[in-house]
């Protein structure tokens, strides 16, 4: 690191995602990637309530790394799914799907 030239460091940082100061002082850190969206889960909403689907429907449109309504798209969606499963509108095999598949913790 001595030894590199500042364009060096700078193609480093660039490519890290990191700031200059970041790569200079050593404070490198892996970043965080969240998985919102267990794609590998699938669920069948033809069955699902308009309501469900269209919370769906809502929740894939958001922009999961910078949207805090993501958050909150997905506990309404688990709110609903509970209710769907206690009016008899879904079991409990789906409810447990859409919780897996759009985990928010």
């Amino acid at each position: 690191m001595m030894e590199c030239r500042v364009g060096t460091l700078v193609k480093i940082a660039d490519s890290l995602g990191v700031s200059l100061l970041d790569v200079i002082n050593s404070s490198l850190e892996a970043p965080v990637e969240y998985n919102f969206i267990n794609s590998e889960i699938k669920v069948d909403s033809t069955d699902l309530p308009k309501a469900l689907k269209n919370t769906i429907k809502e929740l894939e449109e958001y922009d999961r790394n910078n949207d805090t309504m993501f958050y909150e798209c997905a506990d309404m969606l688990y709110m609903m799914a509970d209710h769907f499963l206690k009016d008899g509108a879904t079991d409990s095999k789906v409810r447990d799907k859409l919780i897996m598949k759009y985990p928010i913790a």
